[in-house]
């Protein structure tokens, strides 16, 4: 199979993505895509880029010329690997197939599953329990059903990903989380002004370090606009007291 026919196909699924989205739970969600050959992109990404474009950037060289084989039943077939901390979830972990196509339509749902999750309007905690929810969604109809049993037996553990439930505010959670612990870990609280400091500078908690006992955040300009760039250390913002952050 040639790159027009594996673009043609990954298309085509998007395409049903896209209707099957529509159809069943928001009619204007919509997602375009971009399937780059180029071999110096290693990883997709999707979501509503700066334009306001709902996109999937498809890595598709290591997708395609370098995937991961591996035997399986004396078979040796294509093996689709997601993030370690779901990697082994009954529904959106990982799985064996002797089709190359399968993987990539698998990689589609997880990056339009970015692209859904900020669509309804969610800052998009990388992979938190909405985004989730819609890839198990994705995964449940279009992928899940097609796995061949005889490859895929005592594979995974049972998920805990409840699709009917009611999508979560994890914005909320983790900002009140943000500001309990500020004490409790040592960090600056008289630098923080109550909530009006999280408002002001901080755009999103993207995560945190453990051992460092830091939130990883990204900031806003004084405008209100978010600062490009790489994240920075809670610490750091909490000590400037001017609310002037920039790059």
């Amino acid at each position: 199979m040639n790159r027009k026919e594996i673009e043609k196909n990954c298309q085509q699924f998007l395409d049903a993505l896209i209707i099957f989205i529509q159809s069943n739970h928001d009619d204007t969600f919509m997602c375009y895509a971009n399937w780059d050959w180029n071999p110096s992109r290693a990883r997709s990404r999707g979501g509503i880029y700066k334009n306001g474009k709902p996109l999937i950037n498809m890595a598709m060289y290591p997708k395609v010329y370098e995937a991961y084989q591996v035997y399986r039943n004396d078979k040796l077939v294509f093996h689709y690997r997601e993030y370690t901390s779901f990697n082994d979830d009954q529904m959106i972990g990982q799985f064996y197939t002797d089709n190359l196509i399968m993987t990539l339509k698998a990689l589609i749902c997880h990056e339009v599953a970015h692209v859904w999750v900020r669509h309804d309007g969610y800052s998009m905690i990388a992979h938190g329990f909405n985004w989730k929810k819609r890839y198990a969604i994705l995964r449940e109809k279009h992928i899940n059903p097609y796995h061949d049993p005889a490859i895929n037996t005592q594979l995974y553990h049972k998920s805990s990903i409840d699709i009917k439930a009611p999508d979560e505010d994890e914005d909320k959670k983790q900002r009140d989380a943000f500001l309990a612990n500020c004490g409790k870990y040592g960090l600056p609280q008289d630098a923080l002004d109550s909530e009006f400091m999280f408002k002001k500078v901080i755009h999103r908690v993207v995560g945190w370090n453990t051992r460092a006992r830091k939130y990883y955040v990204i900031l806003k300009r004084e405008d209100g606009k978010m600062l490009t760039g790489e994240p920075y250390w809670v610490d750091f913002c909490l000590r400037n007291k001017n609310h002037a952050i920039h790059t």
